[in-house]
């Protein structure tokens, strides 16, 4: 089995739990997850199989799309509606204004300090175990980039002031982070009460299949995946010809190209079939030389 297969996450699993339920059953023993969602986050959650797995960093790297709420009046622990409230503040008419004016001032490069609730590790122990034995250390703050950011609606639930956002944004966004960010520039306090993932990369929500409509038949799970070529579209490509260029890239050989391109740039690598298809055989970078080195192969 090999590709790439688009889960919509609900509530209430963690992103290794759909990882563990594809293994166990689907008999598939590689499988990996290209981006967490926390537990209580939904939406889009791209999954590798077999041999797929090889290319999961460059899908990882690419931007996401999340929407999210933003509860003001309210802080928790967690900087979401799973933790536990720890400081109240009384909304007023300048905290909205202030947030309609300013939340635009995030957009660009920004520095996040990661939550203590995360599953980044220091000292060979994640955050969230730190924080849970009710220990707080010093994070060092990581640059993010916010692409776009954009208030979709304004509304009032169960007595709290609520904001609806869309973000697109860099790998490595805390969105947690974010919306606790947006607060500050209210003037007041806030935390994330809402968060849909709705694209990872080329992936999104129409793309996605829940858990529960997946078929009960390994076989029939093929209809669902996607090429693995299919999320690297935008990396350019690169089709090998000669009988001897095929042979030493697929074998990880160097390979003598006309290709006159930058040091380092990166190639999606194909062998035309006797259809005239081109099949993917995998990624190649060209090196000072001119020449082509295999970085990862299918076969």
């Amino acid at each position: 089995m090999l590709g790439f297969l688009t889960v919509c996450k609900t509530p209430g699993y963690t992103s290794h739990d759909v990882v563990q339920y594809l293994r166990k059953n689907y008999q598939v023993k590689k499988v990996g997850h290209l981006g967490t969602l926390d537990p209580g986050a939904v939406g889009v959650l791209p999954l590798a199989l077999g041999k797929a797995t090889r290319f999961s960093q460059y899908i990882l790297s690419q931007d996401k799309k999340y929407r999210f709420e933003l509860t003001l009046g309210e802080a928790t622990d967690t900087l979401d509606a799973q933790g536990k409230t720890i400081e109240k503040d009384e909304v007023q008419n300048t905290h909205i204004e202030n947030l309609k004016n300013k939340y635009q001032e995030l957009i660009g490069n920004i520095n996040q300090v990661p939550p203590m609730y995360s599953a980044i590790k220091q000292k060979g122990k994640k955050l969230y175990e730190l924080a849970r034995e009710g220990k707080e250390v010093e994070r060092t703050p990581r640059q993010v980039t916010i692409h776009s950011l954009n208030l979709v609606d304004i509304y009032e639930h169960q007595g709290k002031h609520r904001f609806l956002f869309d973000v697109h944004c860099s790998k490595g966004t805390y969105i947690r982070t974010l919306a606790e960010d947006l607060a500050k520039l209210s003037g007041t306090v806030g935390y994330m009460s809402f968060l849909i993932r709705t694209a990872t990369g080329i992936f999104n929500l129409d793309d996605a299949i829940f858990p529960q409509e997946l078929p009960e038949q390994k076989t029939d799970l093929g209809i669902h995946l996607f090429p693995v070529d299919y999320p690297l579209s935008d990396i350019p490509s690169l089709v090998l010809k000669e009988s001897q260029q095929l042979k030493r890239f697929k074998n990880g050989n160097f390979v003598n190209t006309a290709v006159i391109a930058e040091s380092g740039e990166l190639y999606r690598i194909y062998e035309e079939d006797s259809s005239g298809d081109n099949l993917f055989l995998g990624l190649g970078k060209i090196t000072s030389s001119n020449t082509l080195k295999p970085e990862k192969i299918i076969a």
